[in-house]
């Protein structure tokens, strides 16, 4: 009770008051703070939007790898990591930030069966689920917050074009 007593005694009655009038002038301080949420909010915008619009894009493409397969994949792996192939031409990834899945062109798992399994998708998997282990999405996420935090901050947005 002390402690929410002094709490309550330093804030000032006067921060509540009433928002200014149209009559006061607008400071420096309050454009340059309406501008910056202005442009953080539309790079906040654009990321969910290009993540939305990819994914939804992904989950009308990808399908379930075989069952021997994918007990082969998680035996290799040595986890029950999810994989999932998709048609085309594709690059394999990791999508999930929470739930990490493995993605791979169909092109590539043809040729693995129970018994045989190519060199090249063992260097695959593995590359990908060192993503995984590595957080490497959770990272990508948290330096898009940063960078739609920092929009307006040259160093952030050439930072983009060296890293992605």
């Amino acid at each position: 009770m002390a402690l929410h007593n002094r709490l309550c005694k330093r804030v000032s009655w006067d921060s509540f008051r009433r928002p200014k009038m149209a009559s006061e002038p607008v400071t420096l301080e309050q454009v340059a703070f309406s501008i910056w949420l202005i442009g953080m909010s539309a790079s906040f915008a654009l990321v969910a939007w290009s993540h939305f619009k990819f994914h939804s894009e992904l989950k009308r493409r990808i399908q379930k790898v075989e069952e021997g397969v994918l007990e082969r994949i998680q035996k290799e792996l040595g986890s029950k990591v999810k994989v999932y192939s998709v048609e085309g031409n594709e690059s394999p990834m990791v999508v999930g930030v929470l739930n990490p899945a493995i993605i791979l062109p169909r092109q590539l798992l043809e040729r693995a069966t129970e018994r045989d399994f190519p060199k090249q998708l063992k260097f695959v998997l593995q590359h990908e689920y060192n993503h995984i282990l590595k957080k490497d999405l959770l990272i990508k996420m948290l330096y898009l917050i940063g960078r739609s935090i920092h929009w307006f901050n040259p160093l952030a947005v050439s930072y983009t074009h060296l890293t992605l």
